[in-house]
């Protein structure tokens, strides 16, 4: 584990990006190796409010990543709490 990446020492862990509403991470990780029953291989975790997305690609999730007010209800909700 290093500060760069706090989560590599986790299962399944792939990547990781700070979200930018939360400045907690949103982490990617192999479902099955987190012990998740998923529809996809990924799932991308927002780890400040522990709400979860799953997808059958890398780069899905990567996008997934990036954005996570598409997905997470909470990071939604800020979003549209601080363009109000």
């Amino acid at each position: 584990m290093t500060n760069r990446k706090p989560f590599n020492d986790r299962a399944g862990y792939l990547a990781s990006r700070i979200n930018a509403l939360t400045t907690i991470h949103n982490v990617i990780y192999l479902a099955a190796e987190q012990g998740i029953d998923a529809d996809g291989k990924y799932i991308t975790v927002c780890e400040a409010h522990g709400q979860m997305v799953s997808s059958t690609s890398m780069s899905q999730a990567r996008v997934d990543m990036k954005d996570a007010s598409q997905w997470c209800s909470k990071c939604a909700r800020n979003l549209t709490e601080v363009t109000v």
